[in-house]
């Protein structure tokens, strides 16, 4: 069962009257978004810094990479710190308690919808039902760097267009239960003859003053979850052809509590 999604409701359409209590969920709804986005910025920042600590440990000379460790270390330590307060955790890479996969990925499309409109764009999501109980992991900033990649690849050909991100639970090639990712556009499609990995590679873009690291990061979430992951052309033919981005991996299981060993997640 799933359950098709437009600008991040996931019920009925609200009443023409807005009443106070009404105003006081909006408002709680739009903080929940904010904080969503803020835990996905820091999360990437946070491995970002972790890929720079690994490659500096290879630096030469050695006292120079002594620094450049210590700095790195230092700025890891503080990072985490923020991610702490801003998750509400008392320990780092926890689920924050009420979160969901589903939540997650309808909260990057949703942060993302008034960029989205600047350009004509419009954003579906369609969740499975059954993604409500599944931890998110890092599925938010994976999912955010592939919708804003999107919407300006959809820019860069004069906008006008659509976007569909899908989040489903599917079969890997052993039968075993996998989390599916995908987020499809009508804009100009990868570049022809760049080969794929390429597009992973750290520093790389192929937008002009882009720093290459959107991708690169959502390879290193689906890496640590055993996943995947793919971006690839939708249509050779057609002169918008699109692009499909592609992420998998085994279907997690939600958190327990320690002591009763009941799912903690709601």
């Amino acid at each position: 069962m799933t359950r098709s999604l437009d600008h991040g409701s996931f019920g009925p359409s609200r009443p023409a009257i807005v009443r106070t209590g009404d105003r006081a969920s909006e408002a709680l709804r739009r903080a929940d978004v904010l904080v969503h986005e803020l835990s996905g910025l820091i999360d990437g920042s946070l491995r970002m810094l972790e890929l720079a600590r690994r490659d500096a440990s290879s630096e030469n000379p050695l006292s120079r990479r002594s620094s450049i460790v210590r700095n790195l270390d230092a700025a890891l330590a503080a990072m985490t710190h923020i991610a702490e307060i801003v998750r509400g955790t008392g320990r780092p890479g926890a689920a924050r308690p009420g979160r969901s996969l589903a939540a997650a990925v309808v909260a990057a499309a949703d942060v993302l919808r008034p960029a989205a409109r600047q350009v004509g764009v419009g954003i579906d999501v369609d969740v499975e039902h059954a993604l409500e109980g599944v931890p998110p992991d890092d599925v938010y900033a994976v999912v955010s760097n592939a919708v804003r990649n999107a919407i300006e690849a959809i820019a860069s050909v004069g906008g006008g267009g659509s976007i569909h991100v899908t989040a489903r639970i599917g079969r890997d090639a052993a039968g075993k239960s996998q989390v599916l990712l995908e987020v499809i556009d009508d804009g100009p499609g990868p570049p022809p003859g760049v080969p794929t990995g390429r597009l992973f590679e750290p520093g790389f873009s192929t937008k002009s003053g882009g720093p290459g690291i959107g991708l690169a990061l959502a390879r290193e979430v689906m890496k640590e979850l055993q996943g995947d992951i793919q971006l690839r052309r939708r249509s050779a033919a057609a002169s918008r052809p699109g692009a499909i981005f592609t992420a998998r991996y085994p279907l997690p299981t939600p958190p327990q509590d320690a002591v009763t060993g009941e799912n903690t997640q709601c």
